[in-house]
């Protein structure tokens, strides 16, 4: 069974790297060698092909990079969603288990025993979240209270810490995104050493060629 550097001998070391570099460098001055050298306007031309191949090789250089970022972005931003789902989770209890649903329950209105109610159902709902996972929430409906009511305002607390928790967990499916890689991205990165030592090799070329043109 071939193992890492066997299956993946060019990138395995950094030191091969620079010997592909070289060897490419060669292969490209032969001509040069067997005196076949371009004019100063097709030496000129030459600056498209490396420049494009470098700038291959950029865009998955350029992923590897926002992927680290992403994901450094990503621990900070599950922290802050985990955190903020925790004080969620708290504050819905706390409100459930107040004197308001407790100690004054037999003097609430309707209205007001399934407000407590809801308070309660949606505490044992948080409470079984995983808040490390970063849970999508589905809380049910509020009951309508009036102004005046018992837990109206408790209700204004808990809709501010659920819009804190949503906007801290849609950053984190968004930031989750920008860790990954497409295919295409993947390839490229992958080629990405291999692109560089091209068009390092054509540029190498270029020098000698021009060199040798001003010469003759």
């Amino acid at each position: 069974m071939d193992t890492f550097f066997d299956a993946e001998f060019f990138i395995s070391n950094s030191l091969h790297v620079l010997v592909t570099l070289f060897v490419l460098t060669l292969l490209f001055h032969i001509p040069l060698f067997f005196g076949k050298n371009l004019t100063k306007a097709g030496w000129k031309k030459v600056d498209y092909i490396w420049l494009s191949v470098a700038a291959v090789a950029l865009i998955g250089s350029a992923s590897e990079v926002r992927t680290f970022v992403a994901g450094n972005w990503l621990q900070h931003e599950k922290r802050l969603a985990t955190t903020s789902l925790k004080s969620l989770t708290y504050f819905t209890l706390s409100v459930n288990e107040a004197n308001v649903c407790t100690t004054f329950k037999l003097k609430l209105k309707p209205e007001e025993s399934k407000a407590c109610m809801w308070f309660s159902d949606t505490g044992a709902y948080l409470a079984s979240l995983d808040s490390e996972s970063i849970p999508e929430l589905q809380i049910q409906p509020y009951v309508q209270l009036s102004k005046g009511d018992w837990l109206y305002q408790d209700y204004d607390q808990f809709s501010t810490l659920l819009n804190i928790y949503e906007m801290d967990y849609s950053r984190v499916q968004k930031t989750s995104k920008a860790v990954g890689k497409s295919s295409t991205e993947i390839f490229l990165w992958y080629l990405s050493p291999f692109l560089l030592c091209i068009s390092l090799a054509i540029r190498l070329t270029k020098v000698t060629g021009e060199v040798m043109l001003e010469q003759s």
